[in-house]
């Protein structure tokens, strides 16, 4: 169950783009471990591609920036579990807030992962077929870009990304799990006496 805390999405979101919109985010971790030279590289590259680029960092991150080029969106901290449903693609570090959220979204994800969770987190999306990796030491603007066009060129990304969106929708929600555990727990068998 995807949490966004009280970011909102911004209107323009929910306008369709003319062409395919693609989430740049490296979470919330990333930016603050001198990350903002690879992230700019990124977003220069990125925009080369036929794209609606919408960059997810915080105001006080980009505002160093300087202008963006034409076809880049800053859209300060997104509440992803929305904002991904209008999106063709997202790139991003691999974290498990970003990675289940584009899971549950049905995106198609180019996980760039640097550290603990964020490559397990990656390894799973490329095993379900939803989505690339690159390797920390892969991680070029160009490799970005070639990924990222893979991933929007390929039908077959998007298809079993959706496949794993429908299967996720299908599970029980939390409260339906509680209403069945309930009655389990309050079985006599699994009581501990005194």
């Amino acid at each position: 169950v995807p949490y966004n805390g009280d970011a909102r999405l911004p209107d323009w979101l929910a306008v369709p783009p003319r062409r395919p919109r693609v989430c740049l985010t490296l979470g919330t971790v990333l930016p603050g471990l001198g990350t903002a030279g690879l992230f700019l590289a990124l977003l220069e590259e990125l925009s080369t591609l036929d794209i609606e680029l919408v960059v997810a960092v915080a105001d006080e991150t980009a505002a160093a920036w300087g202008p963006l080029p034409p076809s880049v969106l800053h859209a300060g901290r997104l509440p992803l579990a929305q904002a991904l449903r209008t999106c063709d693609a997202v790139v991003h570090h691999g974290g498990n807030g970003t990675s289940l959220a584009a899971l549950e979204a049905g995106v198609p994800q180019l996980v760039l992962p640097h550290f603990d969770d964020q490559i397990g987190n990656a390894e799973a999306v490329v095993r379900s077929g939803a989505g690339l990796r690159l390797s920390p030491g892969e991680i070029t603007p160009e490799a970005v870009a070639a990924g990222c066009a893979r991933l929007l060129d390929d039908p077959r990304f998007a298809e079993v990304a959706a496949g794993v969106a429908a299967e996720n929708a299908a599970q029980p929600s939390p409260a339906e799990v509680v209403r069945t555990l309930t009655p389990l727990a309050l079985r006599p068998e699994l009581r501990r006496a005194g």
